[in-house]
């Protein structure tokens, strides 16, 4: 919020920055040489069995990943602004 009103610059996800940029409050600045991609990892203790719905959950994240990625960037740069 602070870059929005203009008093300061941030490296942030371009996921989290993507509605901002898409209203034109914010600009992007690509830096040469500069990669910032990261990846995101679910831990758990392996000496505890998945519950039937930690299971669940695991194999829907695993079969769907690509898919949700796409959604979610969709959903934050594809919307209807409300006046």
């Amino acid at each position: 919020m602070a870059v929005e009103r203009g008093v300061g610059i941030a490296f942030v996800s371009e996921m989290v920055a993507a509605r901002s940029v898409a209203l034109g409050q914010l600009k992007t600045i690509e830096l040469d040489g500069l990669d910032q991609r990261h990846k995101i990892h679910i831990t758990r203790n392996v000496t505890v069995p998945f519950t039937s719905a930690q299971s669940v959950f695991w194999k829907f994240a695993i079969q769907l990943y690509d898919r949700l990625n796409t959604e979610i960037w969709e959903s934050l740069v594809n919307f209807v602004q409300v006046p």
